[in-house]
């Protein structure tokens, strides 16, 4: 009889633990929850954001909340993703407003906004892979490669490695300056010039670890609630910059 009751106390704490990790409400350790009040300033194109929008009787939603919640943890234990991307979920059901927003019509519908785009319907991608773990890592991996040409000037690519080279940085400006005038004016490279020749001038007066610190700063402000959209877009290019001179 012992043996029964032991049996059907580990069978119902199983199943409690299946149903509970089912549940697309509840709350996981590096998703976000996301609602109209706090959505605008979670999802502002300072960093990518990949959010799920759910309905709790959905049982396809239920069916991904594992999966997700794993999602999640694996970005906050990546080197190369923490810091990129954040993991989020709407109860689209309870906020409608943000379904209708972004033209949600079924569930689950996972959309990826990246950083420095505008958060609009348009811009936003859908994830339309596989709803696996490594599948959806797989994607998050590709979004972050293909941002690395946010902001950056790959025709400086020899500029910035000889004046990184340069024993005179003083005097290795005018490098950067004469292969920054070769920038096709009018282009969206064009208006990402100066911040190159403002980083090269900074590097020249304080030295090359002004580099990662101006970057710890740039990311604790992108970190902060309150930053407006064309602010995050301003830090995010700079991010790229001092990337580019750091040679990520």
């Amino acid at each position: 009889m012992r043996n029964l009751s032991f049996i059907l106390l580990i069978a119902l704490a199983f199943a409690i633990g299946v149903f509970a990790s089912e549940d697309p409400t509840e709350v996981f350790p590096h998703v976000l929850d996301l609602t109209e009040k706090n959505f605008n300033k979670e999802v502002n194109g300072a960093k990518a954001v990949l959010v799920e929008f759910y309905a709790p009787w959905c049982g396809h939603c239920k069916k991904l909340s594992t999966t997700y919640s794993k999602v999640g943890e694996a970005v906050a234990n990546d080197p190369l993703l923490k810091n990129r991307i954040l993991i989020a979920k709407v109860n689209a059901d309870e906020h409608s407003k943000l379904g209708e927003r972004f033209g949600v019509r079924g569930y689950p519908t996972l959309k990826f906004f990246a950083r420095g785009k505008p958060v609009t319907q348009d811009d936003a991608i859908d994830y339309n892979e596989a709803r696996s773990e490594e599948a959806m890592l797989k994607f998050l991996r590709a979004q972050v490669n293909a941002d690395r040409g946010f902001g950056r000037i790959d025709s400086l690519n020899e500029a910035v490695e000889s004046f990184l080279a340069a024993s005179d940085k003083a005097a290795a400006i005018s490098e950067i300056r004469s292969a920054a005038a070769a920038v096709e004016s009018g282009t969206e490279e064009a208006d990402n010039v100066s911040l190159y020749i403002k980083v090269a001038e900074k590097v020249a007066e304080k030295g090359d670890k002004y580099l990662s610190v101006e970057r710890a700063r740039i990311e604790k402000m992108l970190s902060g609630k309150s930053i407006a959209a064309a602010k995050a877009v301003e830090l995010s290019k700079k991010i790229a910059v001092l990337d580019h001179y750091l040679g990520q």
